[in-house]
């Protein structure tokens, strides 16, 4: 199929699911927030084109995320509220910085959680993928943030055979390695994890991964069906995939043959094609339940992704760099959102939360940190000049903290927190230039800025 035919057919599409609305149903629309982890802005085929990624990436054939832009709104400037998987994924559920937890996944019962409110709004609410809020069963799990169903792993790194066996225990560095070499290799059938189900009884819980073939494709799966058994009522569905952290897992081989030589690099590139067919199934049943038209989908990262997908940005998870925290960022609502419209304006994690329940028609919780972005999604308001998202990695010492004003400036710290470095984002979206010797009053005010949000959310 050529390029032209392809976007021909995704328009057509998008003109003819425009279109499709369920008569009879309720106001409130349904809501599906969909999370890849270790996803980059480079991951993203739509967002890639006019970019120098290398050919491993623009390979990445993200066909059903083109259609979502298409449908709807592309967040330039979406980042990640921490630079890492558990910070962001609190932060996402939580619209609070994670600085107020002060703790690595464990959040505190008295914090607001976005499906606890969607609970107490009407909906019905479900988690299909990685958990990752909780660190083990029975401590935190899905039940105590208010989801009624769930089918997840705990962690990213649970369900990945290695060289020790079943889960994810390495000794050494080399040995995990040594993994990473024979699962860019390795068939999928040769994964392993336990699966918690609400479905099932205790006794018969953690079912292992290859019960139900590809973890991926499991995942798509269990999204599909929760949509059709709550098609006549409103509906939470939150879709944290484990795809494409590593341990990296090759998938099903129909994902690889369009590859001559496939290295780790194509493995994870092919793990997001799952991913992204995954999304074709949940739009083409919405579709056939004619719900597609009210249904919110957001699609976002958690963090930045490994260095060869943020390749033109500098940095990568972990660090407070473009290419730690700049994420890709999707939101379609037909029924209220315009199509096709970029947005250039700073977004973050924290801000879905209070958006959605506004959404759905309450009222966020004033302990919630975002913005309710309902307007400026809705195009009925202007993005507000100087706009300042902050990051803090305190929890890792060997990472960047830094400060971004809307458009233009970055300020990022060393690891000593003492040689701060600026960047003009308009100029240098590298960052490849430190100006803070030229310009010592913007960096002066940007770290004044940040002290000043330190000092309140860790009141």
């Amino acid at each position: 199929m050529t390029k032209l035919n392809l976007i021909i057919g995704l328009v057509l599409t998008v003109l003819v699911s425009s279109a499709s609305a369920a008569p009879g149903r309720s106001k409130q629309p349904n809501i599906i927030l969909i999370m890849p982890d270790d996803v980059g802005v480079g991951n993203v085929s739509i967002l890639n084109a006019d970019t120098p990624y290398p050919a491993s990436v623009r390979e990445t054939n993200t066909i059903h995320l083109n259609e979502l832009a298409l449908r709807g709104i592309t967040c330039d400037q979406g980042y990640s509220a921490g630079n890492m998987c558990w910070p962001s994924r609190g932060a996402l559920l939580t619209g609070s910085y994670p600085q107020r937890w002060n703790s690595r996944v464990q959040v505190p019962k008295s914090v607001p959680r976005l499906p606890r409110t969607l609970q107490e709004l009407g909906y019905h609410t479900g988690i299909v993928g990685k958990w990752h809020n909780g660190a083990e069963k029975g401590n935190f799990p899905p039940t105590d943030w208010g989801f009624d169903e769930h089918f997840v792993t705990y962690t990213s790194h649970d369900y990945y055979e290695t060289k020790a066996g079943p889960g994810l225990q390495w000794e050494t560095m080399q040995q995990w390695r040594a993994t990473q070499k024979d699962h860019a290799t390795r068939p999928f059938a040769h994964r392993y994890a336990p699966l918690l189900d609400s479905r099932l009884s205790d006794d018969e819980n953690e079912q292992f991964v290859t019960k139900f073939g590809y973890l991926t494709s499991a995942f798509n799966r269990r999204a599909v069906e929760f949509i059709e058994d709550n098609k006549d009522r409103p509906f939470f569905l939150y879709l944290p995939h484990s795809a494409r952290h590593v341990p990296t897992q090759r998938p099903p081989e129909r994902y690889m043959r369009r590859f001559k030589e496939p290295g780790m690099e194509h493995v994870s590139t092919a793990m997001i094609d799952v991913v992204d067919e995954g999304i074709g199934q949940i739009q083409e049943k919405l579709r056939e339940l004619e719900l597609l038209d009210n249904t919110i989908i957001i699609f976002v990262g958690d963090n930045g992704g490994p260095h060869w997908a943020t390749k033109y940005l500098r940095g990568n998870k972990g660090e407070s760099y473009e290419g730690g925290i700049r994420i890709p960022f999707l939101v379609t609502w037909p029924a209220e959102f315009p199509q096709g419209k970029r947005l250039d304006a700073p977004i973050c994690h924290v801000d879905i939360a209070p958006s959605l329940i506004s959404a759905a028609g309450g009222t966020p919780p004033e302990a919630m940190d975002g913005r309710n972005l309902l307007d400026l999604l809705k195009g009925t308001e202007a993005a507000r000049e100087n706009d300042t998202l902050y990051w803090d990695n305190a929890i890792r010492k060997d990472q960047h903290d830094g400060g971004k004003v809307i458009h233009q400036w970055k300020v990022v710290l060393d690891k000593s927190g003492r040689q701060p470095q600026l960047f003009d984002l308009l100029s240098d979206p590298s960052e490849s230039v430190n100006v803070a010797a030229k310009y010592p009053t913007i960096v002066s005010n940007l770290l004044k800025g940040r002290s000043h949000w330190l000092e309140r959310v860790r009141k």
